[in-house]
């Protein structure tokens, strides 16, 4: 703001140099130059004086409309002789007639000194409990001559109080009378002594009504703004689509109230948004919160208490005059001509709905500066609401991600405008928004995870998605596995309950990483955060690309289980086969595949897959690893509920194992039979014809016949049952009889 220094004060605008006054005069050219005519006029050619009265809120620029009209009278050469002007400061107080007719000399004399106007103020100091109107009045006459003399002054209701009944109308006689005096006055409403028949100055003044600047007019006044202080970048940003859009936000903003535009142009190029929140927020403690304040304070009491009406919700929504009334404890009769002054005076805006009138706030920055006072936020939500509509929720998104938290307070109104922006928009520009940055997570997965973990953060920022607080647990906890504080913040989404039968994204990432953590990882964390993305495709997009896992291998026989479940379950049986057989035909993990298919061989999901898996599997790897197999086949049996799941399984058991594997196999199953194991009793009551017939195809299959059915009857109490077997398989069907009991 430094270049603008002495150049604009919203404020002050009469220390302002007069240059600079036409420079930023947007939206009155009409107004000004119609004045301006009629006073030349009026003293060029002696016609009668005018008598104007501008009525606009404040800040709506009746002082710069002012010093603008005085200045170009001041230049005019044609009526340089014929005009002389009394321009009264703009915070004027009067008391009396004769102070008011002091502030006229004095201001006379101020513009054009002369002798004769001290000795006229001199009489009024040596006389004042008992002044010779007449006199002075005389005085005045005098002074101008045949000039017309321009009175020029703001608040005139102020002033008519202080003159009170008596001295408005020795006022208005003396103008009267005098014949040569006009008056150039300024308010912000109308007021009883012009309105009432009854008061002397009713109907004496021709008004000139002041409106709000419109979205063309703000930008004009924004991008001149931007000239008069020479700075080019916002000159070409405001030449820009999304300059011209922020433009017009601030005039919805401020109801085109041309001084606060002024206030909060300075800030609409700051692409730094740190830096903007905070150049706003010690803007509106220094500037606005004081300026409503003030506003507020030349409120009546029920005029004070309509506002806060207006403001209790805190969401904007203008309210019918029936509605205001009841919350006011008035009747609408009592209170519809208190929001008409109010609607005057620029408070308040109505519109018609029917037969309903329905009034609202018309200053945004007004309503929430007056929601701030019961707001323990203090001013966050009127920085909020500036950041919300001068910045889309795109620039907010990345300038989140760029702040820094440890400025809480600053972080706090980025987010929260962040929050509130993506909550504003329609659908389905919301639903698009935010599937955009879970897409921006997926990319980032698995090689960038630092930018995934800042987009999530965001995101999370927004309460748009549960699992995003999930993910943030994980991605802390990557960094510092033992985080007692994340580990519990993570284990809550365990316990989520939804109607999905996938499950929540929560509690799946929750899962997921109770199966991945502390686990040695050949390639690091890689597989872990392709899987994430891959979960975060299947629930948002509905899309399982499962490429994301093909170059990755896993030491962990629970991950690997796990991505193949998942595989199964959103992918299909080929891309989970595909993903086991990639790992059992990988000389470096014989070992984890056989843990695994062992854990999944209990699995019905994944029967299927393993089947495809065996079939397709390498023999070589079968080699020295009996053990594996022997617990694999017993699972894998017990699933084969089908007959003809069975007949394919005993089929492919045939085929792909060797008979040293296979007679140990079923040995297994007698044992387990002995020892009244309930899955395998039940399979054997239920298959036991199919598969004795799978046993006809062994090398000796009257032995395994033989086998198969001894330990049946001896399980069954016969003890002479086994006495033809070999010494060997009677020993070890009589301890598994033992181990039973």
């Amino acid at each position: 703001m430094s270049k603008l220094a002495g150049k604009t004060a919203p404020f002050n605008p009469g220390s302002m140099a007069p240059k600079d006054l036409e420079n930023l005069l947007v939206g009155k050219e009409k107004e000004v130059s119609a004045l301006v005519n009629q006073i030349a006029t009026a003293a060029k050619e002696k016609t009668a004086p005018p008598q104007n009265l501008v009525i606009g809120p404040r800040g709506y620029g009746k002082t710069h409309l002012l010093n603008v009209i005085f200045h170009r009278l001041d230049k005019k050469k044609s009526i340089k002789k014929n005009l002389v002007i009394a321009f009264l400061k703009e915070e004027e107080h009067v008391h009396s007639y004769l102070d008011f007719l002091r502030r006229v000399l004095e201001a006379l004399n101020s513009n054009s000194p002369d002798p004769e106007l001290e000795k006229i103020l001199q009489q009024i100091y040596d006389n004042p409990l008992d002044p010779s109107f007449t006199a002075i009045e005389d005085g005045i006459n005098n002074f101008i001559e045949d000039r017309l003399l321009l009175i020029i002054l703001e608040n005139l209701g102020d002033i008519f109080e202080g003159l009170d009944d008596s001295g408005q109308r020795q006022l208005r006689a003396f103008l009267q009378e005098s014949k040569k005096i006009s008056v150039l006055a300024a308010a912000q409403r109308l007021f009883e002594p012009v309105e009432v028949r009854t008061f002397p100055f009713y109907g004496f003044f021709v008004r000139t009504y002041l409106q709000p600047l419109n979205e063309k007019q703000s930008w004009e006044l924004i991008l001149r703004l931007a000239q008069l202080k020479e700075d080019e970048p916002l000159i070409q940003f405001l030449e820009t689509p999304k300059g011209k859009a922020r433009a017009y936000a601030v005039q919805g903003l401020t109801n085109g109230n041309p001084r606060l535009i002024t206030l909060l142009a300075e800030y609409l190029n700051e692409e730094s948004l740190e830096e903007l929140a905070g150049a706003f927020k010690q803007l509106v403690e220094i500037s606005l919160t004081p300026y409503y304040q003030e506003q507020m304070n030349r409120l009546s009491p029920l005029q004070k208490r309509v506002i806060e009406v207006l403001c209790e919700k805190g969401n904007g929504v203008p309210l019918t005059v029936k509605e205001i009334a009841k919350r006011s404890l008035t009747t609408s009769q009592s209170i519809s001509s208190q929001l008409r002054k109010m609607e005057e005076l620029g408070v308040l805006f109505s519109r018609k709905k029917g037969r309903s009138s329905y009034y609202g706030m018309a200053e945004t920055l007004w309503r929430v500066s007056i929601e701030v006072k019961n707001n323990k936020k203090g001013i966050l939500p009127i920085v909020v609401e500036f950041l919300k509509i001068i910045k889309t929720p795109r620039d907010l998104f990345s300038g989140v991600m760029q702040a820094d938290p440890s400025s809480k307070l600053i972080y706090d109104h980025l987010t929260c405008a962040l929050r509130e922006g993506i909550n504003s928009l329609k659908e389905p520009q919301k639903t698009k928004f935010v599937s955009q940055k879970i897409r921006d997570i997926c990319k980032a997965l698995p090689k960038y995870p630092e930018k995934a973990e800042s987009i999530t953060k965001t995101l999370a920022e927004t309460n748009q998605r549960e699992w995003t607080e999930a993910l943030l647990s994980v991605f802390k906890l990557i960094k510092k596995p033992k985080d007692k504080k994340e580990l519990k913040h993570l284990e809550s989404f365990g316990e989520i309950q939804t109607d999905d039968e996938r499950g929540n994204l929560a509690e799946i990432i929750f899962k997921s990483w109770v199966s991945f953590a502390f686990q040695n990882f050949k390639t690091g964390p890689g597989l872990f955060f392709s899987y994430l993305k891959f979960l975060i495709q299947v629930y948002e997009f509905n899309k399982s690309d499962s490429s994301i896992f093909q170059k990755i291998y896993c030491e962990n026989p629970f991950a690997i289980g796990l991505v193949a479940i998942s595989l199964k379950n959103f992918s299909g049986n080929k891309e989970s086969t595909k993903w086991l057989l990639k790992h059992a035909n990988h000389k470096d993990f014989e070992n984890v595949f056989w843990k695994t298919i062992i854990s999944l061989s209990g699995s019905k999901i994944i029967f299927g897959d393993l089947m495809h898996v065996i079939e397709n599997f390498d023999r070589k790897h079968l080699e020295n690893k009996s053990e594996f197999i022997i617990v694999f086949l017993v699972n894998m049996l017990y699933f084969a509920e089908k007959k003809k799941a069975l007949d394919q399984f005993l089929s492919l058991v045939g085929k792909q194992f060797s008979e040293i594997i296979q007679s140990t196999w079923v040995l297994y199953l007698a044992l387990m039979l002995i020892q009244k194991d309930q899955e395998t009793v039940d399979f054997w009551k239920k298959n036991k014809d199919i598969f004795l017939k799978y046993l006809s195809n062994l090398a000796e299959p009257q032995k395994m016949k033989d086998i198969m059915l001894s330990a049946d009857a001896f399980s069954n109490g016969d003890s002479e049952a086994i006495a033809d077997l070999p010494l060997e398989f009677r020993k070890a069907f009589q301890e598994a009889a033992k181990s039973s009991k």
